[in-house]
């Protein structure tokens, strides 16, 4: 077996692990205390995509698309979070993105990042389309 795939093999697993690890019952409830606007510090697991930076962010400003930034789901009090940083974690690399967008087509555990910040988690890989992630606010 090559590095590579053993590396692939063993990415798996801890990706296998991390979804049997925060798969516990009472993980709704900590989504459910995102959306009233407290920050978990627990990662969830969740599902990062991405998009292009065309214009000004619902939390005011513009960004480029190598920025690393993100936009959380339209069911979080975005305005809350506006500014804040996030931890996005995928196969042992980690990203921190700047919370500056709304994305009307995800749901809470879904966040969309900057082509930057996905570039960096799929190794410039846009064609993956979206990666089973770990994130939380980064305090």
């Amino acid at each position: 077996m090559r590095s590579s795939q053993l590396l692939f093999v063993i990415g798996t697993m801890f990706a296998f692990a991390a979804t049997m690890t925060f798969s516990l019952p009472g993980l709704g409830q900590q989504i459910k205390g995102l959306v009233k606007g407290v920050p978990i510090k627990v990662p969830i697991l969740g599902t990062a995509t991405w998009y292009g930076q065309q214009s000004r962010g619902s939390c005011g400003w513009w960004s480029k698309d190598s920025d690393y930034v993100v936009a959380l789901s339209h069911d979080l009090p975005y305005n809350k979070h506006c500014g804040k940083y996030v931890v996005v974690n995928y196969l042992g690399k980690h990203i921190r993105a700047k919370v500056s967008d709304t994305c009307m087509g995800c749901d809470p555990p879904h966040i969309d990042l900057s082509r930057g910040a996905f570039a960096k988690l799929s190794n410039g890989n846009y064609n993956l389309g979206k990666l089973d992630v770990l994130w939380k606010f980064d305090d």
